[in-house]
């Protein structure tokens, strides 16, 4: 038989196999007696600021008083990276809201300023839209940053913690 097929390793068997049935067990978990419901926690959203309002409500007061700064300054701070990274993404919540605006003055630098924000009738009308901002920053620009802009030359605030840091 295996001179006609020479592919064939062996006798073919067919024979056919039972199968071997499986049985599942489903576990049995015992039923709850009463119904419960989940606590009610006391909504926090209301009146408590995030730490980004209160950046945002900062970024702003600097530039409402002011009246303009360049962007590496105003976001810049030179202790903490995370801290200037946060400082950039509640500058972008301005910018989006229409509240801020950023020019290129003559020398090529990125000047940030203050404005009115839309009304909402002009946003809901399609008048006025929303703008948003794409801004790559990493370790290696802020190391840049720091080194390039004197430490005479940036907007100092104080924290809520009574600690100075550029914003």
């Amino acid at each position: 038989m295996h001179a006609l097929n020479p592919c064939r390793l062996g006798p073919m068997d067919t024979e056919v196999k039972q199968r071997k049935l499986s049985v599942v067990s489903r576990k049995r978990s015992a039923r709850p007696t009463e119904n419960t419901c989940p606590e009610e926690l006391a909504d926090s959203s209301e009146g408590a600021k995030t730490d980004t309002d209160r950046n945002v409500t900062v970024v702003f007061d600097i530039l409402r008083k002011n009246k303009r700064a360049r962007l590496e300054t105003l976001v810049l701070n030179r202790q903490s990276f995370a801290q200037t990274v946060e400082n950039v993404f509640a500058l972008s919540f301005l910018v989006k809201d229409g509240r801020v605006a950023i020019n290129i003055d003559d020398n090529g630098h990125h000047i940030v300023y203050p404005r009115n924000a839309p009304a909402a009738s002009a946003i809901a009308s399609g008048e006025v839209s929303y703008s948003h901002f794409v801004f790559r920053y990493d370790y290696r620009d802020w190391k840049v940053l720091f080194l390039i802009i004197k430490l005479s030359y940036g907007i100092s605030i104080f924290d809520l913690d009574d600690q100075p840091h550029c914003l």
